[in-house]
């Protein structure tokens, strides 16, 4: 089990000068998440219902194809097939299909 780490205790954030759940996860992200275009944008851009109207999925793809960090994103992804929603300009199936060919 992942124990938090001691931190100076900061007023402006920590109460008990201990990281809480959130933080924590922060800190286990990838770096380069931090630098996404996904960051600016809701999380449900990212994660469309299916079966909406449309193309649910364009606002994403679109956001993708000029993120910096999108060919990390889209490894990330392929390589974590548990996965859900638009990674680096893919949807789920289109992961798929790149896992496929990467066999």
């Amino acid at each position: 089990m992942i124990q938090p780490r001691q931190v100076a205790p900061n007023p402006d954030t920590w109460e008990t000068g201990t990281l809480d759940f959130m933080d924590l996860l922060e800190q286990l992200r990838p770096p380069w998440m931090r630098r996404g275009s996904c960051r600016d944008h809701s999380e449900l851009t990212w994660f469309p219902e299916h079966g909406a109207p449309g193309n649910p999925t364009a606002a994403a793809i679109a956001i993708c194809r000029l993120c910096l960090v999108r060919t990390d994103c889209l490894t990330y992804a392929v390589d974590r097939p548990e996965l859900r929603g638009i990674w680096g300009g893919e949807s789920e199936r289109g992961r798929e299909r790149l896992r496929g060919h990467a066999r």
